[in-house]
Parts: C-alpha cells; sequence; structure tokens
C-alpha cells in the first residue's frame, strides 16, 4: 500500500503480518486508500492479497473507509477480478456487497467471471452468477466465461452455467 502522510511518502506492504490496528492507525492520521502504486495496485488490491492467511479484516476496515472497490490496475484488474482469479470466494462476496463491479473488464477482456471459470472456483461463478455477471463478453480471443470453463474442463461450471443459462 502506498501512502501519503503529510510530505512524507510511505509504502507498506498489505500482507499478512501487517497488523489490523496499524492499517487502522494509517487511515486515522490521514493516510489516503485510494493512492495507487505504479502499477496501478490500491491499498484494497494489496489487501485481497494479503487475505491468503484468512485475513478479511483489513479488507473490511478499507470499505469501511469507503476504499474505491472499482480502481483498476494498469492491467485492468480489479480487486474482484483477483479475488476471482485466487478463489477467495468470501473476499469476493464482500467486494460484490461493497459496490465492486462484476462485469469490468480487463485489458485481456476477462472479466472477473471469466477468471472464475479459467481457475475453476465454482462457487465464485455460482455467486457471480446469482449476482447477474453477464455470461455472453468475449474476451480479446473471442472466449466466453463458458468456453474457458470448457478448455480447462471444468465440468461442474460448465452444468452450473448451463443450468443457469436455461433457467433465464
Amino acid at each position: 500500500m502506498i501512502a501519503h502522510c503529510g510530505n512524507t511518502n510511505y509504502v507498506h506492504s498489505l500482507d499478512e503480518k501487517l497488523n489490523d490496528i496499524f492499517l487502522q492507525w494509517l487511515i486515522n492520521n490521514g493516510c489516503p486508500i485510494n493512492v495507487s502504486n505504479d502499477k496501478g495496485e490500491t491499498a484494497i488490491f494489496h489487501a485481497v492479497h494479503a487475505a491468503v492467511s484468512g485475513n478479511s479484516r483489513m479488507i473490511e476496515i478499507l470499505i469501511n473507509h469507503k476504499a474505491d472497490t472499482n480502481i483498476c490496475t494498469t492491467k485492468g484488474y480489479s480487486p474482484l477480478y483477483e479475488a476471482c482469479l485466487l478463489g477467495y470466494s468470501r473476499i469476493a462476496n464482500i467486494l460484490l456487497i461493497s459496490g465492486a463491479k462484476r462485469n469490468m473488464v480487463a485489458t485481456t477482456g476477462n472479466t472477473p467471471l471469466h477468471a472464475a471459470c479459467w481457475k475453476g472456483h465454482t462457487s465464485i461463478v455460482i455467486d457471480l452468477l446469482q449476482r447477474g455477471a453477464d455470461l455472453t463478453i468475449t474476451n480479446n480471443n473471442d472466449h466466453t466465461p463458458l468456453d474457458l470453463a470448457r478448455l480447462k474442463e471444468h465440468h461442474d461450471i460448465v452444468q452450473n452455467i448451463i443450468r443457469y443459462s436455461n433457467t433465464k
């Protein structure tokens, strides 16, 4: 996380070692949370990676302080995309509830649904579908999320998408 407090720039790595209390202290002392680094990554993007240890508290702190859940990296990856790619269903759900856009398109043309289908994260796929993720968006290779699930032989996801499509 890049934090600008006063005239001093502080670079902090949001990982499982960063104390929630320290993050709260930084915010309380005026460190803006929507500042991005040279890759376009913001604090909430890094907090998604910190959630690997199961700690979603940093995400919750940032959201409670109005972190923008839709700021993308220079490659167009949103925090939701990253959570879907990594299989963090709890984090993806928190981001969706907090207003993350479910159909944001990265520079690759992929959406969070593409990422979840590619990686085989069935529960995230189901959650995205139930929240209205668009199945018809094609990426830069003209693949829909269903195409990616088929390519990767994620049969359970293919079946869920077909079942969902038949209810529409």
